[in-house]
């Protein structure tokens, strides 16, 4: 756009343009996340449509693409208006391939931010924003982060100077202070690259609508980052006439230990299919004996198999244990999505979400089963398998439950501070992906005599078939 920011006359040539312009999104390069951060992928634009069923008589959309190397991550969405603040402009949905739930963190015209949680790894994922504008008014644009290691317990950072947001009129300023270890995400509506500062400095995440910057560094919409480790004070500032408005947030990669103030929801699976029968469906059998809390025991399993066409979609159990037939047989390629909600004696809860396959059998033990903070832990899925028939290159990735993330059938890791972790192993192959979890629970005492943990689960378990 830096035509359109020369001369001021050239305003009203601008807006006819953009009036002209279509609501598909001219792709941006992709970026190439850092190896040293928590930022695990950046999307690349594509062309979307809008959603179906829209009642505006204005319907727009952009869309990125974002895959993703690591389950559990933040998907941050961010949105951006063009020219004067775009007051006839507002979000009418944010939706993906993958059914995540988003919710708005920011909306301060020209600038929004979205977020949801991704249980499992996305691939080619296409996440939308659909969006209402009355004629001859702005072009928007977007970015989607994927961020690892996050804090699901408290995915923002707590301080109440967190999200920071200010209208510009040209150069502005805006400042908040971090409270734990985050990923702080930094962005100017309509600005120039050189013209933005921080202290201490950001990396720019160039986000161009007509190509990659000019060679002055001038963009349509910058985005800026970094990953503090402690507490910070951080300012933000651009001066630039072409400014509307600037935001400085910071999403969780530490803070307290991830579960150390209530439960922890986990559970394995097993299937009939993995001992070969012949029946229709799937029939599944869970255990949920993995969740713990600190606070007391667990006394309510609330399950959701993932099935709407099934007659027993939810149940509550103070069992942990569960069997549950899905009446409709989906391709092995196509995971159910079970939510499970745990209750501790206190009333605290907890949920997770996680893959179950009818033709993906992921299982795993740790070793020592409760290990001390410092000593090492060894965690075996060696013994996953796929449905006998399949021939395929299995993936085995790890989520720790303290921010750090790795892959093999056989890794090792060591925890550095005491408390209560959520493990995710996700199994996958060319005939889809399944999810496990379980807690550890890591002591500051020395190390003691421990076996292994369980398996898969499911075998002698007292379950309940629904």
């Amino acid at each position: 756009m830096r035509w359109g920011r020369r001369k001021l006359p050239l305003r009203t040539i601008v807006a006819i343009l953009l009036a002209s312009m279509t609501a598909f999104s001219i792709p941006h390069t992709a970026n190439s996340a850092s190896s040293t951060s928590a930022l695990d992928a950046i999307g690349t634009s594509i062309g979307c449509n809008s959603e179906p069923g829209t009642t505006s008589p204005f319907p727009n959309c952009v869309s990125d693409s974002i895959t993703t190397s690591n389950a559990g991550d933040a998907i941050i969405v961010l949105a951006d208006c063009g020219f004067g603040g775009c007051p006839n402009v507002t979000i009418a949905s944010v939706f993906d391939q993958n059914h995540l739930n988003f919710t708005q963190r920011i909306s301060d015209s020209p600038l929004w931010e979205y977020y949801a949680l991704a249980p499992s790894t996305l691939t080619s994922d296409n996440v939308t924003v659909e969006f209402y504008r009355t004629p001859y008014c702005c072009f928007m644009e977007m970015i989607v982060l994927a961020i690892s290691g996050v804090n699901p317990d408290a995915v923002f950072d707590p301080s109440p100077s967190m999200p920071a947001t200010v209208t510009c009129n040209g150069s502005c300023s805006t400042s908040g202070t971090t409270s734990t270890s985050d990923f702080v995400i930094a962005s100017v509506s309509i600005g120039d690259g050189p013209s933005c500062t921080t202290q201490p400095g950001f990396t720019i995440v160039y986000t161009p609508y007509y190509g990659q910057g000019s060679p002055d560094g001038e963009t349509d919409w910058d985005l800026y980052y970094q990953q503090v480790s402690s507490p910070q004070n951080l300012t933000f500032n651009c001066d630039s006439w072409a400014a509307t408005a600037m935001f400085l947030d910071a999403v969780n990669i530490g803070g307290p230990v991830h579960g150390a103030n209530g439960p922890l929801a986990a559970f394995t699976y097993d299937s009939c299919e993995e001992q070969g029968c012949l029946v229709p469906g799937f029939p599944a059998s869970f255990n949920a004996s993995f969740s713990q809390s600190l606070n007391g025991p667990i006394v309510l399993y609330v399950w959701n198999f993932g099935d709407p066409s099934s007659s027993n979609n939810q149940f509550n159990s103070t069992n942990p244990s569960a069997a549950h037939d899905y009446l409709t047989y989906q391709n092995g390629s196509t995971a159910w999505k079970v939510t499970l909600a745990v209750k501790d004696s206190i009333g605290q809860s907890d949920t997770t979400v996680q893959m179950v396959s009818p033709q993906v059998y992921p299982k795993f033990t740790t070793q020592p089963s409760s290990p001390s903070a410092g000593e090492p832990v060894t965690f075996d899925a060696s013994s996953s398998t796929f449905n006998s028939s399949t021939n395929t290159t299995p993936t085995y990735s790890w989520s720790f439950g303290d921010g750090t993330n790795s892959s093999g059938a056989v890794v090792n890791h060591t925890y550095s501070a005491e408390g209560l972790y959520r493990v995710m192993l996700t199994f996958s192959g060319s005939n889809g992906s399944g999810q496990v979890s379980k807690t550890v629970l890591v002591s500051s005492d020395p190390p003691a005599n421990s076996g292994s943990g369980g398996g898969g689960g499911g075998g002698g378990c007292r379950c309940l078939r629904l």
